[in-house]
C-alpha cells in the first residue's frame, strides 16, 4: 500500500510531539514505564451537547468535559483485526502533585479491545467484555494543581483474562501500572497520551483572572464596557471532520477552525444568575483592521432566550436558545493583510421585554454596531461572562 511521504512526515511529527510532551512532564519516570510508541493512540471525550473533544497530548480540560467515558482509536495504526489490546488510565498526582501519596489512582483498566474500521483513516478500539475497572471521572481536590491523567495502550498477552491481580473490587488507589504490567506480561505500551485537569472551582477562578487581566488587549475600553464577570463562558468550535476546539481566553485560532457556529457553556462556581434567560453577543472590535477600525464593531452574533440546563455537580451548564437569533452567526473573515482581529463573546442577563426590542433586527446592518449603546438602550446591564479569541486572515 502506497503511503504519501507528506503523510508519513505528519505521523512522525505527531509521534515526536507525543513523546516530547510525555517526557517533559516526567511521565515515564513517574510511571517507571519505557515509552517508545509504535502507534498514535487517540482519546476523545463525548459531550452532552456538541462534538467530542479530541485529546491532544498535554491539553488541559475542564472537569465537566470529562464526565462521559472516553472513546479510543488508533490513527492509521494498521492493527490486525484479530488482535486484542489492554487500555489503562491512571492519575499520577493524587491527592496533589506535591504529595502524591495515593497515586497512582486507577481510573480505567480494561482488556479485549479490538480494532474496527473508523472514520478519517482511524481504527476504533471497542472492548468486547466489561472493564476490570470502570471509568472514574477525574476529580482533583479543591486547591490542587492540575493532575496528569495518562492513557496507555498495550498489546494483550495470552491468559490476560485469567489474571486475578485486579478485579472490580480491588482498591483503585496506590496502583502500580508498571508492576501490574510486569506481573501480567503486558510489556511496554505501544501508544499513549495524557491530559491535565484541576478542580472546577480553582480552574474557574484562574480563568476569571485570565479574562480580567487581559488588559493588554484593551477589550473593556474598546467595547466601552464595565467587565467584571462572575461566570466563565466556555466557547467550543465543532470541526467538520469530527472533534472540537475549546477556546481559552486570548487564543489565536485559524479561520478554518471557526467555520461551524460555536457551542456555549456557562460555568457557575459560587454565584447565582439573576435571570432565567440570557442574551449572547459576538463582536469584532477591529474591522477592517486593528489600526483603522472604521467598521467596528461588526456584529457576528446576537441572540436572546438562551437558557441553561445543569449537567451535574461540576458546575457546568449548557446554553440552548429557544428562539431564532437576531443576528445569525457569521464566521470571522479578517481581510488579507490585516493583523489578527479580536472577536469578543459576551453574556448578559436578559431583561423583561427584550423579545420586543426593535433596535436590532435580522435586517439591521451588522457594521458599526455598538454593544455598549445597545446594552443601555435595551437594558442589558453589564455582561456577566465573556471570552475572546484572535483570528487572522487566511494565509495567501
Amino acid at each position: 500500500m502506497y503511503i504519501p511521504r507528506a503523510f508519513l512526515l505528519t505521523l512522525s511529527f505527531a509521534f515526536n510531539a507525543v513523546c516530547q510532551d510525555i517526557s517533559l512532564t516526567e511521565i515515564p519516570n513517574d510511571t517507571s514505564i519505557v515509552f517508545q510508541p509504535s502507534v498514535l493512540f487517540e482519546v476523545a471525550f463525548p459531550q452532552v451537547s456538541g462534538s467530542s473533544i479530541e485529546v491532544n497530548a498535554g491539553i488541559q480540560l475542564p472537569r465537566n468535559s470529562t464526565a462521559i467515558p472516553p472513546r479510543f482509536s488508533v490513527r492509521n495504526g494498521g492493527l490486525h483485526p484479530g488482535s486484542s489490546f489492554v487500555i489503562a488510565m491512571i492519575d499520577l498526582d493524587a491527592p496533589t502533585p506535591q504529595a502524591p501519596t495515593l497515586s497512582q489512582i486507577r481510573h480505567f483498566l480494561g482488556g479485549n479491545f479490538h480494532p474496527t474500521p473508523g472514520g478519517r483513516g482511524t481504527q476504533d478500539l471497542v472492548n468486547s467484555t466489561v472493564a476490570l475497572s470502570d471509568f472514574l471521572q477525574p476529580t482533583p481536590p479543591a486547591g490542587s494543581d492540575p493532575h496528569r491523567y495518562v492513557f496507555l495502550l498495550f498489546n494483550q498477552p495470552k491468559g490476560f483474562n485469567q489474571q486475578t491481580l485486579v478485579n472490580a473490587t480491588t482498591s483503585v488507589t496506590n496502583f502500580d501500572l508498571s508492576q501490574f504490567s510486569a506481573d501480567v506480561g503486558l510489556g511496554d505500551p505501544i501508544g499513549g497520551t495524557f491530559i491535565l485537569e484541576s478542580d472546577t472551582l480553582g480552574a474557574v477562578e484562574g480563568a476569571l483572572e485570565t479574562v480580567r487581566m487581559e488588559s493588554s488587549f484593551q477589550i473593556p475600553n474598546d467595547a466601552n464596557l464595565d467587565f467584571n464577570p462572575n461566570f466563565i463562558l466556555d466557547v467550543t468550535f465543532p470541526q467538520a471532520e469530527g472533534g472540537s476546539v475549546p477556546l481559552s481566553a486570548g487564543m489565536t485560532l485559524p479561520r478554518g477552525e471557526t467555520a461551524i457556529p460555536p457551542i456555549f457553556n456557562l460555568v457557575v462556581p459560587n454565584a447565582k444568575c439573576e435571570a432565567d434567560d440570557f442574551v449572547l453577543a459576538m463582536v469584532d472590535l477591529d474591522a477592517p483592521t486593528p489600526q483603522s477600525p472604521t467598521s467596528a464593531q461588526i456584529r457576528h452574533f446576537l441572540g436572546g432566550d438562551f437558557h441553561f440546563a445543569p449537567l451535574g455537580k461540576g458546575g457546568a451548564v449548557t446554553f440552548v436558545n429557544s428562539t431564532p437569533a437576531i443576528s445569525q452567526y457569521r464566521q470571522p473573515t479578517p481581510p488579507a493583510g490585516s493583523d489578527p482581529h479580536r472577536y469578543v463573546f459576551l453574556v448578559f442577563n436578559q431583561p423583561s421585554g427584550f423579545d420586543e426590542q426593535t433596535v436590532v433586527t435580522p435586517t439591521t446592518s451588522i457594521a458599526n454596531f455598538n454593544i455598549s449603546d445597545f446594552a443601555i438602550e435595551v437594558g442589558l446591564g453589564n455582561p456577566i461572562a465573556g471570552n475572546f479569541m484572535l483570528v487572522g486572515p487566511v494565509a495567501s
